[in-house]
C-alpha cells in the first residue's frame, strides 16, 4: 500500500470547514485503491500528538516542529498533498519540494490566487500539481504560467470535490416552505443577506416559511439579535455546528448560500447530494454545479430582490421542484462522485 502525506493545519476532529471535511473524505476513499495517508496538523490533539482518526493517522504537532517531522515523513513517503493554502501551508510546499517531496497543492477558495503575484509564483515554482476547483482561480495560474515561461503543460488540473451518493431525500411541503441556510457565520458567508430574505418572505409576501441556520461563528449572537429586533425569530431557529446538516437538509425544500465568495461549496454539494433544490450567489464553482439551471437559479452577492424572485418562483412551482431536485440529484452524483474523483488523484499521486 503506497502512503501520502497530507498537510492541513485544521485536520479534523472538529470539522471546522468545507476544506477539511473534503480533505478527510479524499483520505478516507483513498483506501479503495490501496492509498494510506497520513495527516499532518497543526492543530492540537488531546492526550497523543499520533493517533486515528476513522482509520486515518493524523499527527497533530506546533509548528517550530513541522520542518522535523517532514524531514521524518520523508523517510516514508515521497508525496506530499498540501490542503491549506495559508502562509504556513506555502512553506510546508517549499520545504517540502526541497526534501524532494512530491508536491500538489489544493486551491480550496477563489481569491486564494491573482491578488499576490509574487505568492502566486512561488506556487507555480515549488508544485508538481495545483488542484483547482473553479474556473476563475484555474485562469489566473495559467495566466500567470505563461507568463513565466513555465514548462510543465498538466501542472494545473481542475478537478471538483467529492461528495458520497445519498439516498434521495426531498419531499415537497403544502403547508410550510423549509428553507435552509448552513456554513461559518462569519462575514465572507453573508448570513444577514439570508435573514433579510426571511423578512421579506414572510412581511413582503406574506408566505410560511421557516428557515434553518446551521453553523457557528463570531455574528452568532448579532444574528440571535436580528432575528429578534425584526420579529422573525418564530420562523427562524438556529442549530449551531452540526454533525450531519444532511439530516437538517432532509426535511427542507430549498437550501440557500448567499455567499461572497467559494470554491466549490462542500454545503452545495451536501444538499444536492440528497436532491434538494439550492439557490445560490454566483461564486465559485456554482454555475458549473447547477449546470442547465444555472441563470434560473443564481444570483449576484447581495442581490436580495433577486434571492427572494427566485425563491418565490419556486414555491409556487412544485413541479419544478420535482424536475430542479431531480437534475441536481443525478448532476452530483455523475460529476462528483467518488468512484470518479478518486481515480483522478490516484494517477496523480502514482505519476
Amino acid at each position: 500500500m503506497r502512503k501520502i502525506i497530507f498537510f492541513d493545519a485544521a485536520y479534523p476532529p472538529p470539522i471546522v470547514g468545507g476544506k477539511e471535511k473534503q480533505a478527510h473524505e479524499l483520505a478516507k476513499n483513498l483506501k479503495n485503491i490501496d492509498i494510506k495517508v497520513i495527516a499532518l496538523t497543526s492543530q492540537k490533539i488531546k492526550q497523543f500528538p499520533f493517533r486515528n482518526y476513522e482509520g486515518i493517522k493524523r499527527l497533530g504537532i506546533p509548528y517550530l516542529l513541522i520542518p522535523l517531522v517532514l524531514i521524518i515523513l520523508r523517510f516514508f513517503s515521497n508525496t506530499i498533498h498540501i490542503h491549506t493554502p495559508s502562509r504556513v501551508g506555502l512553506f510546508v510546499l517549499i520545504f517540502s519540494k526541497l526534501l524532494g517531496f512530491k508536491t500538489l497543492f489544493k486551491i480550496p477558495n477563489m481569491d486564494t490566487v491573482g491578488d499576490n503575484k509574487f505568492t502566486d509564483k512561488l506556487i507555480l515554482l515549488f508544485s508538481n500539481y495545483i488542484i483547482a476547483l473553479e474556473e476563475n482561480s484555474y485562469s489566473t495560474l495559467m495566466r500567470t504560467k505563461k507568463s513565466l515561461k513555465l514548462d510543465n503543460k498538466d501542472q494545473i488540473k481542475l478537478i471538483p470535490n467529492l461528495v458520497a451518493k445519498q439516498k434521495y431525500a426531498f419531499k415537497t411541503n403544502n403547508e410550510i416552505f423549509n428553507i435552509a441556510f448552513c456554513g461559518r457565520l462569519v462575514d465572507q458567508k453573508n448570513p444577514f443577506d439570508f435573514l433579510k430574505v426571511i423578512y421579506k418572505l414572510k412581511y413582503d409576501n406574506g408566505l410560511n416559511i421557516r428557515a434553518h441556520i446551521i453553523g457557528d461563528g463570531y455574528l452568532y449572537h448579532k444574528l440571535i439579535d436580528y432575528v429578534r429586533e425584526f420579529k422573525i425569530n418564530d420562523c427562524c431557529k438556529f442549530y449551531k455546528m452540526h454533525k450531519n446538516p444532511s439530516e437538517i437538509f432532509s426535511r427542507c425544500q430549498l437550501l440557500v448560500s448567499t455567499s461572497k465568495k467559494e470554491g466549490m461549496s462542500n454545503v452545495l454539494l451536501e444538499s444536492m447530494a440528497i436532491g434538494i433544490p439550492v439557490i445560490t450567489s454566483k461564486v465559485g464553482a456554482a454555475a458549473y454545479l447547477l449546470g442547465a439551471y444555472k441563470d434560473k437559479f443564481t444570483f449576484l452577492p447581495g442581490d436580495i430582490e433577486s434571492i427572494v424572485e427566485r425563491i418565490i418562483l419556486l414555491k409556487k412551482d412544485q413541479k419544478l421542484q420535482k424536475q430542479y431536485s431531480n437534475f441536481l440529484y443525478r448532476q452530483v452524483n455523475e460529476i462528483n462522485s467518488p468512484n470518479r474523483i478518486i481515480p483522478i488523484y490516484g494517477k496523480l499521486y502514482m505519476n
